[in-house]
């Protein structure tokens, strides 16, 4: 792996062969840093300005050196942001992305959109600025594979008193996707491109390869029946009391939540073949109905949490950059305690040091998935094993209704060993 010091113009001015230790920490939805030991010995002068690898893409800024003494010698720690951190530079008073419901041009994909969005926003403040566009649709969608959320007419986004740079990450974690700035050293380009997030199906991660792992299950703020106070019809206030399948299916103790919907407004959207326009509605079961969509929507701040944090530190026959990438949506897969995640790599740590490269990752929240099926499963009171098998996957995962003294005593077990 070789790191380079090049000027402002992307020139190369020397290589980083005596560095001590090297630290390059890259991130999906936010801008990585670096981090770079080097023995005091070497010169760091005034031109140095970027930092580049030949095997990763992004580009590190110097925007501190630092010389320090102690017992152990002499050195230079130059560090700092890679180079989105410049788009931060860059202030948006106000800027809409408004929906599109343009069915015809359905490979307009919302990613190549936050890129012209940036595009719009720095390319006339920086002529050495390049947005590289996807240069054949159906080719690259099928290069990548299935993007998580590609179609941009479903979509919505405003943007108040931001820098382009932390408007971009927050537009580009809502449609799970990423960007890079990269540079060319021969013309002095800089490049934006947009990354789709991929699921990897080759990738799974096994208990032996965690570092460490913490499963919480909180059932503190689990609600499963609502009272709506909803709004009065003809004279006559509409409430419903709503219970969840896990009180009428499973006789659970019922635990209650109020809902006011005293101001909601009585009306509906209708679509007459030629506009959209809102009426009121008469019908009273129609208003029940809503009550009902409100209820279920409201329970699901208040359900079971059964939370997985993991840490991967061994990656085993994995190779970084070949077999799985930043940004890409893996497997987690904990045999002892049942349970199989798919999770998304949003950060990857790489440390180069006294002649080892070690690599920590970083994963994102749960994704949907047979774990999904496992925490409605908890909720009810049950969390099962995956089957015995020498080819288990996510599709043998059992759920199984149980009752709460049976979901203790597994927790103990899993636990405690009793």
């Amino acid at each position: 792996m070789l790191f380079s010091v090049t000027d402002k113009n992307f020139s190369r001015i020397c290589t980083l062969g005596q560095a001590i230790n090297i630290q390059w920490n890259q991130k999906w939805y936010s801008c990585g840093q670096f981090s770079i030991q080097l023995p005091a010995s070497v010169n760091a002068t005034d031109d140095w300005h970027y930092v580049l690898c030949d095997e990763r893409p992004n580009v590190g800024i110097i925007q501190q050196k630092i010389y320090s003494q102690n017992i152990k010698g002499k050195f230079l720690q130059i560090s700092g942001y890679f180079m989105e951190y410049e788009l931060s530079n860059v202030v948006i008073e106000h800027y809409q992305l408004e929906r599109i419901f343009d069915n015809n041009n359905s490979f307009d994909f919302l990613y190549r959109r936050i890129g012209n969005m940036i595009k719009n926003f720095i390319s006339v403040k920086d002529n050495r600025f390049y947005y590289e566009d996807l240069p054949n649709e159906f080719g690259v969608y099928t290069a990548f594979g299935k993007y998580t959320n590609s179609f941009s007419q479903s979509f919505d986004f405003e943007i108040n008193n931001q820098n382009v740079m932390s408007a971009a990450y927050e537009l580009s974690k809502t449609n799970e996707t990423s960007f890079i700035y990269t540079a060319q050293e021969e013309n002095s380009i800089k490049t934006l491109k947009m990354l789709p997030s991929v699921e990897n199906t080759k990738v799974v991660f096994t208990e032996d390869q965690l570092e460490n792992f913490t499963l919480t299950y909180d059932e503190s703020n689990y609600k499963n029946c609502v009272r709506v106070l909803g709004p009065t019809l003809n004279g006559e206030q509409i409430n419903l009391d709503f219970k969840s399948e896990r009180v009428t299916e499973y006789g659970e103790t019922e635990r209650w939540i109020l809902l006011d919907n005293t101001g909601m407004l009585p009306v509906k959207t209708v679509n007459d073949g030629n506009l959209t326009h809102e009426e009121k509605i008469t019908d009273k079961q129609e208003i029940e109905d809503m009550l009902e969509s409100n209820a279920l929507a409201e329970l699901k701040n208040y359900e079971n949490v059964v939370n997985l944090d993991v840490k991967i530190v061994n990656t085993g026959k994995y190779v970084y950059t070949k077999d799985f990438n930043l940004g890409d949506i893996i497997t987690v897969r904990i045999e002892s305690l049942g349970i199989e995640e798919k999770r998304q790599i949003i950060e990857v740590s790489e440390v180069w040091k006294a002649n080892k490269h070690e690599i920590y990752i970083e994963l994102g929240e749960s994704r949907q998935s047979n774990i999904d099926k496992t925490k409605i499963a908890v909720s009810q009171g049950s969390i099962s094993k995956m089957a015995n098998s020498t080819n288990t996957n996510a599709s043998q995962i059992a759920i199984t209704p149980m009752t709460s003294d049976e979901v203790n005593q597994m927790f103990n077990r899993c636990f405690f060993g009793n």
